[in-house]
């Protein structure tokens, strides 16, 4: 899974890596890419942080596909933590659905009962501390509902062996990991900023979409000014916390 002996660039690499997850069906309902006001003011998203390579995917998708004035809309965008993801779309449709990050792609694919399994399979394969450490971060995302959106299907079940081996083994975030070291996503100047204003030797693996836009689409003048603040009242922990 997560070999890195092919070429590719990085979009084809990332699909090699993304065809590995099961496919969903969703209602398109909108309620998991929005947030009622009391939801928001308890801290939670519905943006969460992403690796440098898929912002970096995502980018060139949008000037692929999107007119000017929806690039410039997008671009602009450097809130963490909006109550609407910026790409849902007419119809509850996601705007980027052929290049939606890996939390995007895993989000209600396990419940319960498979987490359960998945453990009971890979019991004694895997370390007991990696799968300790899966079953309390998926458990965290479950709930104790058992699934995290009832109006999600997998229409890939014959995936989620391998799908649950590569979440407890970090599969794929050991391939997100390597690609996104090797990935930039800024110009010199603003990686020379961004190390200036915040004390970070280097731009984070993973953060948000808006983060990786204030530093990588605002002006350099814009970042002397505001990085500093902007960096210190950053929610997200990846933003801070995930290792260079």
């Amino acid at each position: 899974m997560d070999d890195d002996s092919h070429t590719g660039s990085t979009g084809s690499r990332l699909d090699v890596l993304y065809e590995q997850i099961p496919a969903t069906q969703c209602a398109m309902s909108g309620a998991c890419c929005s947030l009622p006001q009391d939801e928001h003011r308890q801290g939670k998203t519905v943006m969460f942080p992403l690796y440098r390579a898929e912002y970096v995917n995502i980018v060139e998708f949008i000037k692929n596909t999107f007119k000017p004035e929806a690039q410039r809309l997008v671009f602009e965008h450097t809130t963490e933590r909006p109550k609407r993801c910026l790409f849902l779309g007419k119809n509850n449709a996601c705007a980027i659905y052929p290049v939606r990050p890996l939390v995007c792609r895993t989000y209600s694919v396990l419940d319960a009962e498979t987490i359960r399994k998945g453990v009971e399979d890979n019991r004694g394969s895997v370390p007991d501390a990696l799968l300790r450490k899966f079953v309390e971060r998926e458990s965290r995302i479950v709930g104790s509902d058992g699934v995290v959106c009832p109006k999600v299907v997998v229409t890939q079940r014959g995936k989620l062996l391998k799908h649950v081996k590569n979440l407890i083994t970090l599969a794929y975030d050991r391939t997100l990991l390597r690609l996104s070291r090797t990935t930039d996503v800024c110009d010199e100047a603003r990686l020379r900023a961004f190390i200036s204003e915040t004390g970070r030797p280097q731009i984070p693996i993973r953060w948000t979409f808006g983060g990786y836009n204030a530093i990588a689409r605002r002006p350099v003048g814009w970042m002397r000014r505001n990085l500093k603040a902007y960096w210190q009242s950053s929610s997200l922990p990846d933003a801070k916390d995930w290792p260079v």
